[in-house]
């Protein structure tokens, strides 16, 4: 999925690496995971409490700031949330970068392999 998203940025000239970075945060760990992890009664049969909700919120908050490019200024008057994980924050990052990296260096899949691959499924 990757692999296409760098494909479309080359096709359009786009050498931005924030650019980069942000199309492949949007397309699977902010719109799939974030939703997963705020939402588990997607995927688990299980009902919320409020408390649980906002507990989950503060999660997902977090792992959409250490996707995020810029960088965030806290201030006295910062959410208690972005105050909670901020330290946090910049390890979090470098472990999204070595994670995109990674991802990177892996050899591409074939078509051929993709579609052998989903005819088994």
């Amino acid at each position: 999925m990757f692999d296409s998203l760098d494909d479309r940025a080359d096709q359009h000239q786009i050498h931005d690496a924030d650019v980069r970075h942000t199309w492949k945060s949007d397309c699977l760990p902010l719109s799939f995971w974030v939703n997963v992890i705020k939402n588990p009664q997607f995927v688990f049969d299980i009902h919320g409490s409020s408390t649980t909700d906002t507990c989950l919120w503060v999660v997902t908050q977090t792992f959409m700031d250490s996707r995020s490019t810029s960088g965030h200024k806290l201030g006295k008057d910062s959410p208690s949330n972005k105050l909670l994980y901020a330290k946090d924050i910049p390890n979090y990052k470098s472990w999204v970068e070595r994670y995109y990296a990674g991802i990177a260096k892996m050899p591409a899949i074939s078509d051929q392999d993709m579609s052998a691959y989903l005819a088994e499924q």
